[in-house]
């Protein structure tokens, strides 16, 4: 036996049973008298427990290595753009793409050029001098010129094979913040480097070959992102060492080492940052923003039947489940969101006209994709609606509604087994009519032990504005004469907002009297919808999701109706799920009406299409915490990019617009020059919003300033 395995075995031998230690010859003849009593041994030094960090999230809100096309890569000259990953698209906000294929050039990987000027949208940090440096592979003949933020910078010629072309950028032409970038050049080009202060060209091209995605050949990596509730950044690197920076404006920074513990973020919540990985040598095994751990709501269960209710034209902020202030009683969907709702706050409609957005309600996939991009586009053939779905699961579906001009080109590839237009058939155009007709094939579906959905589509509160008697006069106190009188049509908006006609004081109140009053009535034929659907014993297994196609303007910037633009009153447009044992919550998570199709299925238990580009929000609504993700709006060549607090607006012209929400919900004062950090997140979403819209899946790909592992650019 080893000597230390003796002195072991003694020692426990020599415990008695009261826990006293003494010699082994205590157990059997007492010790002399005269023996000096043994020493206890000092007590055992107490190491402190380790302080346990907050018990977080498995599921990251925003992984660093699966974003890496997001992220801006630095080396130990300066920033470096490679144009041969997809990262690059980060770098163009152009509706035209200047990128084409990525191709070989004497055995070096560089993107071809498909334009004559490629404009990249830049971060930096100094108004000093600065120098910037392309590597591109010319023809004898061919040049390559540079502008900064609308300046010359210079003209290089470029000689046959791969250059390496520097530009000395003068003190002041660059700037911290968002800097704007215009190349002049049609030759294919590998990369591109922003180095601080004065370069001399060493023929060493920047090492992009190994993809970013691996987070281990860069010595910094920044990130421009939202921040959650509750937020921390859990870092592991492959060697000790690293850091992490979090700056809130340029030359505000604050840096933390990286170490074991998650690093607190809750000092930026809702604030758009710039993060930054910092080390040299180190491969990043970990590095990720995760909320603290809630209980989640219980999954809700699988509902039967299903009734999408969309109210055309109906505005979020006319519903107290959306603004408190508002002045318009709307009682019934109150009361059941308070007890079975999920409401979210920052849901985007997909388009201010009717055709290309129930084209995107009826399929989960933008305009383009479906095919109804305008007035007069038809869905695409294959195209999948969730009705044909429905039908193909067995489920008899129905539509039921009064906008022939949104619906009559969905008829034939909707497949609904009863469609229904009350309005066309004599029926007229109040919401009454739909929720008999709706009732009416709910319980003669139900009664053939049949499963059901119903399309519906009330006319409220779209134009014309009808008066309802008790109600509109709660919303106007005065004179219903001309030229509002008590039905507004179309014309009538159209001759405001072209000035042909001025409306005083009280005709204004008389005209929002009349639509307020028709948010009301339509409050009460959901209330009457429900009442049904309880008194035939259907409600308890019906799921019902409240939508609008797109809210309506009231002159905020001149203009009355809608499909004009994408600023909040045309596409802030309610989406709630109402349904038996769902449990009441408001989530502040951005949607779209791209995610109404997938829910719908999710909640029926009928797999959506893989077509279909939208994304189940019932996890969503389940988890508590939000997560940073962004939406978008298109109307034509003109799109909008919404978070949670921000809007980015980019217009036909391609001028752009930026909306703080919780300051300015009426975006009446463009931020775009002075809020530096969210005008860098959202414009770089759009490289890849314009890039990739037409193939984007959000269950795999995730979303477009957030992206998960299944992003696939092929």
């Amino acid at each position: 036996m080893k000597a230390w395995m003796l002195i072991l075995a003694l020692a426990l031998t020599a415990c008695a049973p009261n826990g006293e230690v003494t010699s082994p010859k205590a157990q059997g003849s007492p010790e002399p008298a005269s023996a000096e009593p043994a020493e206890a041994p000092p007590p055992a030094e107490e190491v402190p427990e380790k302080p346990k960090g907050p018990e977080l999230d498995e599921t990251p809100s925003i992984n660093f290595i699966s974003n890496w096309r997001r992220l801006h890569l630095y080396d130990t000259h300066g920033l470096v753009i490679p144009f041969i990953t997809a990262g690059v698209q980060k770098y163009s906000e152009g509706y035209r793409r200047p990128f084409g294929d990525v191709a070989e050039f004497d055995g070096v990987r560089a993107r071809k050029l498909t334009r004559n000027a490629t404009d990249l949208i830049v971060p930096w940090h100094s108004d000093g001098a600065a120098t910037v440096v392309l590597w591109t592979w010319g023809k004898k003949g061919q040049r390559v010129e540079l502008k900064a933020n609308g300046k010359r910078v210079g003209v290089k010629p470029l000689t046959a094979g791969w250059n390496e072309v520097v530009f000395a950028v003068e003190q002041g032409r660059l700037k911290p913040g968002v800097n704007e970038l215009l190349l002049f050049s049609r030759a294919p080009v590998h990369s591109m480097r922003v180095v601080e202060g004065a370069f001399e060209a060493n023929g060493q091209r920047p090492n992009v070959e190994v993809l970013s995605k691996q987070l281990q050949s860069f010595d910094g990596y920044a990130l421009y992102q939202e921040i959650p509730n509750d937020a921390f950044f859990v870092g592991e690197t492959s060697n000790e060492g690293g850091s992490f920076v979090v700056s809130t404006a340029p030359g505000n920074d604050k840096t933390f080492e990286v170490t074991d513990a998650p690093i607190d973020l809750s000092a930026y919540a809702g604030k758009v940052v710039r993060l930054e990985l910092q080390g040299q040598n180190l491969t990043w095994l970990k590095a990720s923003i995760q909320t603290k751990k809630r209980d989640k709501a219980p999954e809700p269960k699988q509902f039967k039947n299903a009734i999408l209710l969309v109210v055309d034209a109906l505005r979020s902020d006319r519903l107290t489940l959306y603004n408190s202030e508002t002045r318009v009683a709307t009682p019934r969907f109150t009361e059941l969101a308070r007890k079975q709702g999920l409401v979210f706050l920052n849901n985007q409609a997909a388009s201010p006209s009717s055709p290309p957005s129930h084209g995107s309600i009826q399929t989960g996939m933008i305009a383009r994709v479906h095919g109804v991009a305008g007035d007069k586009g038809q869905v695409k053939p294959g195209i999948p609606l969730l009705s044909s779905q429905l039908e193909d699961a067995g489920i008899k579906t129905a539509y039921v509604g009064n906008n022939a001009f949104g619906m009559r080109r969905l008829r034939k590839p909707g497949r609904w087994s009863k469609f229904v237009q009350p309005v066309s058939e004599g029926m007229g155009i109040d919401c009454s009519a739909i929720v008999t007709q709706t009732l009416k094939f709910a319980r003669e579906t139900a009664e053939s032990d049949n499963r059901f959905f119903v399309s519906m589509l009330p006319f409220e509160p779209h134009t014309p504005y009808r008066f309802h008697e008790g109600i509109s006069e709660k919303y106007h106190d005065g004179d219903w004469g001309k030229p509002v009188g008590k039905s507004v049509s179309g014309y009538l908006l159209n001759d405001i907002a072209a000035g042909r006609k001025v409306l005083n004081e009280d005709q204004w109140s008389q005209l929002k009297g009349l639509y307020d009053g028709e948010v009301e009535h339509m409050d009460a034929c959901f209330g009457d919808l429900v009442d049904g659907l309880n008194e035939s014993g259907l409600l308890d297994d019906t799921v019902i999701v409240l939508t609008s196609d797109h809210g309506e303007a009231m002159f905020e910037r001149g203009k009355m109706g809608h499909a004009y633009g994408l600023y909040s009153e045309l596409t802030n447009v309610p989406f709630v799920i109402f349904g038996q044992g769902i449990q009441p919550a408001k989530v502040e998570v951005p949607t779209s009406v791209l995610d109404i199709v997938p829910t719908i299925l999710d909640l029926v238990n009928v797999e959506a299409s893989p077509k279909v580009q939208g994304q189940s929000v019932v996890e969503m609504g389940r988890r508590g915490s939000w997560t940073p993700q962004v939406v978008s709006s298109e109307y034509g060549r003109m799109y909008s990019l919404r978070s949670k607090d921000w809007r980015l607006i980019v217009n036909y012209d391609g001028t752009r617009e930026l909306y703080h929400q919780p300051s300015d919900p009426t975006e009446q004062t463009n931020r775009i020059e002075d809020h530096t950090y969210a005008a860098q997140y959202l414009r770089e979403t759009t490289g890849f919003f314009v890039e990739y819209r037409s193939d984007w899946h959000a269950p795999t790909w995730g979303y477009w300033s957030n992206h998960l592992p299944g992003f696939n650019t092929k």
